[in-house]
């Protein structure tokens, strides 16, 4: 059976823990989606658009991963209405249905536990030594260039255009 990775991100901005949770699961599926979580927000904590951010994917990654945009819904925790909207809307738009789910945590994985069971693949933050991309953002936010080590270089255009309204 063909395996189907899902990881759901708000990549803001993709950093170096990022590509290497989704390398893992390009390594394990032969499907890599991600959805980008918080499309519709664009805020402190959410700086980069969706545009900005598949750029920064398909600079990293081609056409090895699909992506797909994911509106935010009120949805509570532990329940299953949020993976059914997620696999609702993947399924919509023609994409294979996931088979197993890829997370940087225990917290951020409660949303899927249930849906994907055994096939959760946990990789958590403290496994890599990079810092969390709120970290990133307070760099970006303060004019500080070390931000750089953290981001793959094809991308530091697009995130060298932090937004002038969110900066310190």
């Amino acid at each position: 059976m063909e395996k189907t990775g899902l990881a759901i991100m708000r990549l803001q901005p993709l950093h170096k823990a990022h590509v290497n949770l989704i390398n893992q699961m390009n390594s394990y599926c032969e499907t890599s989606i991600i959805g980008l979580g918080s499309a519709q927000v664009n805020n402190e904590w959410n700086p980069f658009t969706v545009e900005q951010r598949t750029k920064m994917l398909r600079n990293v990654f081609g056409d090895r991963i699909k992506i797909v945009p994911l509106t935010d819904i009120n949805t509570e925790k532990g329940t299953d209405e949020w993976i059914n909207y997620v696999v609702d809307k993947i399924n919509k738009i023609g994409m294979s249905t996931p088979t197993d789910y890829f997370s940087g945590s225990e917290a951020d994985s409660v949303w899927y536990k249930n849906y994907f069971g055994k096939n959760l693949h946990i990789m958590p933050r403290d496994m890599f030594v990079h810092p969390s991309a709120s970290e990133v953002r307070t760099l970006l936010a303060a004019g500080d260039t070390a931000w750089q080590k953290y981001i793959p270089r094809v991308n530091w255009n697009i995130v060298s255009n932090y937004p002038e309204k969110f900066k310190l």
